[in-house]
This record gives C-alpha cells, sequence and structure tokens, in this order.
C-alpha cells in the first residue's frame, strides 16, 4: 500500500487539525443546540459560537464593524447570495474570464431572467486580468464587476486593489471569489475596496464541508435583496423577511456544528499565520514545478508566474489527464484533480488551450516536500 498524498487543496483542505474534528464532533455529541431558537443554555451556547465565528471572519477580512458577515451553505450558495441578491433589471456585469461557474452561471441567469447584458474580459497571456481591460467594459449601466482573487486553475493572484480603484472611480461594485485565497493570503476589503467578498470555510480556513461566508459592505447592505425567507427566531409575526442583518439574507437553523469547526480552523490558522501557510503552500509547489521542470511530454501553464497561490495545472503530450490522475492515484497513492476545473475559460489567454482538461496540483499546509517530490517522480515516470 502506498501512503496517501494528498495535493488537491484547491477542492478541500485535507487533512484537517485535529481541533477542527474536535470542535465539530464535541458539538454533535455534547451540546447540539439550534442557535437564536430557545433560551436554554444549549440554545445561548450555539449563539455563542456563531457570534464568534462571524466576528472572526469580520477580523479576517478586516471589515469595519458595521459592515457584515452572512453565512452561506457553500462557496457557490455565497455567490449566488452576492449576485442575484445585488443585480438588478436590466444591469450590466463585468466577469473575468478566470471565473468559476458559480459566478458564471449566476451572471447569465440573471442576464436572461433580468434583461440584462454582461461582457466577459479575457485575462492575458501571463495569466492576469488587466485593470485597463475592466476599465474598457465598465459601461454606464454596469452595476458589478466579479474577479476572482486567485484562478483555480494556475493560481495567479489577479490585481485587485488596482481593479478596486477602478471600480470605484466609475461607481461600480466589486464582488471577489476568495475561494483561493482566504486563510492564504492577508486580505483587507477597505484596500481592496470591494463591496462584496465571498469564500468557503472548507478549503484555506480548514473548515468543514458546507460552511462559506459572504462579506457585505455597510455601503451597499441595504441594497441587498434576500433570496431565502423562513425562520429566524426573530419578528415572527411578520409577513416578511426581517430587514435587518444577518436575517436579512440568513434564513432557518444556522450549521452550528460546522461553524464551531469553522471557528477552530479559522483560530488555528491565525495561530499558524495566515503568510506562513501561504508561503509554505507556495514552496511546495515552486518545488514541485522545479521537479517536473524540462519533463519530455509535460506542459505547465503559466510555469513563471511572478504572483501566485499553490495551485498549477499542466497536461500530458501522449495521455488524458484523467487516465493520468487515476493511475496517479491507483498505482501511487496520490490524489490531484483532473478537468476544466468549472472554470472553462480560465486558459484562454493561451492560443488553443481554453477548453483543454488540466491536471491540476495544489498542495497543503501540512504537505510535505518529501510528498511533492514523489508526485513528481510520479508524473516524470507516466510521462515517459
Amino acid at each position: 500500500m502506498h501512503e496517501r498524498i494528498y495535493l488537491d487543496n484547491a477542492a478541500t483542505s485535507w487533512p484537517k487539525p485535529a481541533v477542527v474534528l474536535d470542535a465539530l464532533t464535541s458539538f454533535y455529541r455534547d451540546q447540539g443546540g439550534a442557535a437564536g431558537r430557545g433560551v436554554h443554555s444549549a440554545s445561548h451556547q450555539s449563539d455563542g459560537i456563531v457570534t464568534a465565528c462571524r466576528n472572526g471572519l469580520r477580523e479576517l477580512v478586516q471589515a469595519q464593524v458595521d459592515d457584515q458577515i452572512v453565512f452561506a451553505h457553500n462557496g457557490t450558495d455565497a455567490l449566488n447570495l452576492a449576485i442575484h441578491g445585488y443585480v438588478r433589471q436590466g444591469d450590466h456585469v463585468v466577469v473575468t474570464s478566470l471565473e468559476h461557474n458559480s459566478v458564471l452561471r449566476p451572471v447569465a441567469f440573471d442576464a436572461e431572467r433580468k434583461n440584462g447584458r454582461y461582457t466577459l474580459v479575457s485575462a492575458e497571456e501571463n495569466g492576469f486580468v488587466s485593470p485597463q481591460a475592466i476599465e474598457r467594459a465598465i459601461r454606464p449601466d454596469t452595476r458589478l464587476v466579479c474577479v476572482t482573487h486567485a484562478s483555480n486553475v494556475t493560481g495567479a493572484i489577479q490585481p485587485l486593489e488596482e481593479i478596486g480603484q477602478v471600480c470605484r472611480k466609475a461607481g461600480v461594485s466589486l464582488l471577489v471569489d476568495a475561494a483561493q485565497t482566504a486563510g492564504r493570503l492577508p486580505i483587507d476589503v477597505r484596500r481592496i475596496q470591494c463591496d462584496l467578498l465571498t469564500a468557503a470555510g472548507h478549503k484555506g480556513l480548514m473548515g468543514p464541508l458546507g460552511t462559506a461566508f459572504l462579506f457585505v459592505s455597510s455601503r451597499v447592505a441595504q441594497e441587498m435583496v434576500p433570496l431565502r425567507q423562513g425562520g429566524t427566531g426573530t419578528e415572527t409575526t411578520a409577513e416578511q423577511q426581517p430587514a435587518t442583518y444577518p436575517h436579512r439574507l440568513e434564513a432557518g437553523n444556522l450549521n452550528v456544528g460546522g461553524l464551531g469547526a469553522l471557528l477552530a480552523g479559522l483560530r488555528y490558522v491565525q495561530t499558524v499565520g495566515v503568510e506562513a501557510i501561504g508561503r509554505h503552500e507556495g514552496e511546495l509547489l515552486e518545488l514541485f514545478l522545479s521537479e517536473i521542470d524540462s519533463c519530455p511530454g509535460v506542459t505547465v501553464f503559466q510555469r513563471y508566474c511572478p504572483n501566485r497561490v499553490g495551485i498549477a495545472s499542466l497536461t500530458f503530450a501522449d495521455h488524458d489527464v484523467h487516465d493520468a490522475a487515476v493511475i496517479l492515484d491507483s498505482a501511487y497513492g496520490i490524489q490531484v484533480r483532473a478537468g476544466l476545473h468549472c472554470s472553462p475559460h480560465a486558459l484562454s489567454g493561451w492560443p488553443q488551450a481554453e477548453s483543454i482538461p488540466t491536471l491540476r496540483v495544489s498542495p497543503g499546509w501540512q504537505t510535505t516536500p518529501e510528498q511533492i517530490k514523489k508526485a513528481a517522480a510520479a508524473i516524470r515516470e507516466i510521462a515517459s
């Protein structure tokens, strides 16, 4: 039996820190109360978990006290809350070619349902979106610009501060998808000048699946339309969803056990240090790339990227990447991702590469250099 070498942390981080597992199991074993649904001690304890997690995430993105943190079911759900809740009838939206389908599909859906339009801005061949290209795409009827913080295919970190300046100058709101950067890169929503930001809790924040959040700036908070209506534990006699946050966008029971585990992951990340985690994963990726450098039959997209998170995608000249991923798992115990990664236009800057599936490698905080070298050796063996 081979050692399990997990290199799919861009999909979800593994292994989870012990404190995350302990928080999840202890909630359901010892506590189990619903938040905001009772006056007994278990419910109050759940209220405390939810509040602490909300405050921790506010601190993570350096939000102000009057900004809002809203919990969602997952990263895709958070993006749907943001896009459908903010885009109005006839609005124009700008998206980039690097976006995940969790942005592209809601934007396309709104364009059809709300008689709107959207413009797709392509990344340049170096893998980065030009702020000038964003500026050229903005129109008088543009309401929202959507930009991923880092590509989930190439890892390229986008120039958000410059893009944020362009948006603010044009009076347009910026939505940032931080799925690949929350917990891996420092995030300052004021510096970025974004009004909306989303992230899943199960990737860089090391929490469990089924957790995510949406940051809503105070500037646009009252413009958000709720997509769900239901129980909140407050204003029970009102027919309409409460207008106050967080209940404006949160309806029904929260995943308290998951949020407690997310809080444990968040505290773990803050103890270790976001920059330390990002640096470690980046160094491991560079080690991997150096180990397969000049390997015949292997093409790495955006090999020499000056600013990236720990993600790289490659193809084989003589092998289907899906076959290669199965071989890596079954013969070597190495787990990676193969496909388009739900980001169909991410390689549009590369000639004839837009819809080519790739094999994606993404180390994590607990990945070791020895595991990286084994993975690189296996890929060299498959290529030869």
